[in-house]
């Protein structure tokens, strides 16, 4: 425990002894992991800006994307990516806010009044179907942002953990895979879509035109 003369003057507050991170390979060359791995990050972006994603990277950034060891590499991904994790939390915060102010002014205008004004409304006098929407509502973001802080967190945690530059390539890669795969299945049935969309407008210059 500290002295009491640590508590009066502060002398000591928060501080702590820490050791620089070395890693346990230094001597390996990984540049072939390394460029797998910015080409992987490449392509996340690329695919988040042709499905025009909401909260997403800039393609900018492609030129400036490195897996090295240090600060300016795989650090700086693992930064980047923390962002995006966070960003996409706060945007599914604001989406339910928006749901909300939606409901209720759906409701005041049934009722003859709008957002504007002043209105004091108290849940427990909301009809029924409004308060179970608002519940639902309320438990589906629980229920997803309880994943998405759990992924702003503890994957980043274990990247520390990571004895060597080669251990935390592979846990980044692993953190990157569920974005990737979600993407994939996007632009692919973006792709689909599109596609019969092409094959339909073939069809119909081919086809004769309809007679009454």
């Amino acid at each position: 425990s500290c002295p009491s003369r640590v508590w009066a003057d502060r002398t000591s507050y928060l501080k702590a002894v820490v050791e620089p991170l070395e890693d346990g390979d230094d001597d390996e060359d990984l540049s072939t992991r390394e460029g797998q791995l910015s080409e992987r990050f490449i392509g996340i972006i690329r695919n988040q800006t042709k499905l025009q994603e909401p909260v997403r990277f800039t393609e900018n950034l492609i030129d400036t994307l490195s897996a090295a060891r240090g600060e300016d590499g795989l650090w700086r991904l693992a930064g980047l990516w923390q962002s995006l994790l966070q960003n996409r939390l706060s945007a599914k915060e604001n989406e339910l806010s928006n749901e909300i102010q939606g409901l209720l002014r759906s409701y005041l205008a049934n009722q003859g009044q709008d957002m504007q004004s002043k209105v004091t409304v108290q849940f427990d006098s909301l009809p029924a179907d409004i308060r179970s929407e608002f519940t639902r509502l309320q438990q589906t973001y629980r229920e997803e942002s309880v994943a998405m802080v759990n992924a702003t967190l503890y994957p980043f945690v274990v990247l520390v953990q990571c004895e060597t530059h080669g251990e935390r390539l592979g846990v980044f890669g692993e953190m990157l895979e569920e974005e990737e795969k979600r993407l994939q299945a996007k632009v692919a049935l973006q792709s689909l879509f599109s596609g019969k969309g092409s094959d339909q407008a073939s069809e119909g210059k081919d086809d004769p035109p309809l007679t009454a």
